[in-house]
């Protein structure tokens, strides 16, 4: 999972920059999933270093994920809406932040599939009491 994260963090990384200088540098916020971007980076490296932080980053890295679709939710609505024809303002902007949430939601279906996998990995290895 933190390999997974590290290729979304670089993506965060490029879309947040890109947005940045498609947007004209006209806000700062269009930074914000660069900046996210980043701390997914560090957790996946943390967890990727030391295998014994692992459970702790990936736990950090699913609390950033609902985070960021809390706060990404209102704008993929307005993408959804976009998408049905309706006029939009500050377009770009509503554009990454619905691409934003539907690729934090796909982490988060990644992170949900990688604690059962470990829960199952961990209880098979449970010895059965006879």
């Amino acid at each position: 999972m933190a390999k997974t994260t590290l290729i979304f963090s670089l993506i965060y990384i490029i879309m947040g920059v890109g947005g940045y200088f498609a947007s004209g540098k006209a806000s700062v916020t269009a930074l914000i999933p660069s900046f996210f971007g980043i701390l997914f980076f560090i957790f996946s490296i943390i967890a990727i270093k030391k295998p014994s932080l692992n459970k702790h980053m990936l736990h950090g890295i699913m609390f950033l994920v609902l985070v960021s679709l809390g706060g990404t939710f209102k704008g993929f609505g307005k993408m959804l809406a976009w998408l049905n024809g309706q006029e939009i303002e500050r377009l770009l902007a509503v554009q990454i932040q619905g691409t934003f949430f539907i690729l934090n939601s796909i982490l988060l279906i990644c992170g949900i599939y990688s604690f059962i996998q470990a829960r199952k990995t961990k209880d098979s290895e449970v010895p059965s009491p006879n």
